[in-house]
């Protein structure tokens, strides 16, 4: 055999009964301690997202006031308000 050569023969991993048992918690355990980090995550980012559209709302709620406009009034597209009128012609137009 050539000194320079390493050779290097891998075999299977044999556990026993005590090695699976540890196995199985310890995956056990990465998946609890998951899917509590995703919750964690979801609530964060729930709260965030609450707290921005809050802003967002006061912020537009501010801008109708300085406005005088009402939150109230809705305006509809495509409606139509038909009724009788008369056009007022400006008198230094003539």
């Amino acid at each position: 055999m050539n000194p320079n050569t390493f050779r290097f023969q891998a075999q299977p991993l044999q556990f026993g009964w005590g090695g699976k048992l540890l196995a199985a918690v310890i995956a056990a355990l990465l998946l609890v301690g998951g899917f509590f980090f995703g919750l964690l995550l979801l609530a964060v980012g729930g709260a965030i997202v609450t707290v921005a559209m809050l802003k967002l709302w006061w912020i537009s709620k501010k801008l109708r006031a300085s406005q005088g406009t009402s939150s109230s009034v809705t305006v509809r597209e495509g409606h139509v308000i038909d009724a009788e009128y008369r056009v007022k012609q400006d008198p230094t137009s003539r």
